[in-house]
């Protein structure tokens, strides 16, 4: 008799970007605006560029949390962008190809919200369709 088998909860990822980090912004700033909290999967850049990348169970979470850091981030007079992509299934390539479209993404400013498929080609063709759509907004 086989195990019933379960599907690995869905995995969003969020990528925060900040085009440029003035002076006179310091951590604590910053992690104030990130809402940062022990229980959230942030992993924090050091760098001009990538800000922080969260994990998160919860897609709704996800798009919320970056939508309110943006905010923050905008109150603090920094031009941010943000990119969550759902991945439906938590295998970690899935989550290293997100990330690295969420990367090339955010070049093209503003925000996206990418629905992923575990069927490669579907997933192939959203990503190709995604950034087509970025390109002609750029």
């Amino acid at each position: 008799m086989n195990p019933i088998r379960t599907a690995p909860p869905p995995v969003s990822l969020v990528l925060l970007s900040v085009d440029e980090r003035p002076e006179g912004i310091t951590d604590e700033l910053l992690f104030d605006a990130l809402l940062f909290r022990p229980e959230r999967r942030i992993r924090i850049w050091r760098g001009p560029d990538h800000l922080a990348v969260m994990r998160s169970e919860d897609e709704l979470d996800a798009v919320l949390w970056a939508q309110l850091v943006l905010e923050r981030l905008r109150d603090l007079d920094l031009r941010a962008s943000a990119g969550v992509a759902c991945v439906r299934d938590g295998r970690e390539d899935l989550v290293s190809r997100a990330h690295a479209s969420l990367q090339r993404a955010r070049f093209y400013g503003g925000s996206m919200v990418l629905a992923w498929s575990t069927t490669a080609a579907v997933r192939d063709q959203q990503l190709a369709l995604a950034e087509r759509d970025l390109l002609k907004i750029a």
